[in-house]
């Protein structure tokens, strides 16, 4: 449909909820709609994105609009919770990965149980700390791992 028959359809219609994502005319055309009487909101595309779920194409990216405007305000925010969580998950584990390897290193028999297929330092470690506890003060080569 061409651009100057949108408003003519639009003007035709019953006045109706009308959602568009928000880009750079999203505004122009969302103050024409609003002089037809109709109701529009303006979904971030951060927020539409998610609902896309094929290829991008016109059909789509008008499904996955309509659906995100359906959503009630906090859902967007409630759909970004998760990988927020997984990044400080991410950032926890960088936190622990450095001492963990400078012990893995300092100790000959986390290495020889890491050669072994499908053990990693972690395991290593573990294993090797479990078998050999180091009962005495502990060893100035092995850092605290941070709580």
């Amino acid at each position: 449909m061409q651009r100057g028959r949108l408003l003519a359809l639009f003007a035709r219609l019953p006045p109706t909820e009308v959602a568009l994502e928000a880009c750079g005319s999203s505004h122009h055309w969302g103050r024409a709609l609003q002089r037809l009487g109709h109701r529009v909101r303006l979904v971030p595309p951060q927020s539409v994105k998610p609902f896309v779920k094929r290829a991008r194409n016109d059909r789509n990216d008008a499904l996955a609009t309509s659906e995100a405007a359906g959503l009630p305000a906090p859902a967007p925010a409630m759909l970004a919770l998760p990988g927020e969580r997984t990044r400080e998950s991410g950032d926890q584990i960088a936190t622990l990965d450095a001492p963990l390897k400078t012990m893995h290193q300092a100790m000959p028999a986390s290495q020889r149980l890491a050669a072994i297929p499908g053990v990693g330092p972690l395991s290593a470690v573990t294993l090797a700390l479990s078998i050999n506890p180091p009962y005495a003060e502990p060893s100035p080569d092995l850092p605290e791992i941070p709580s």
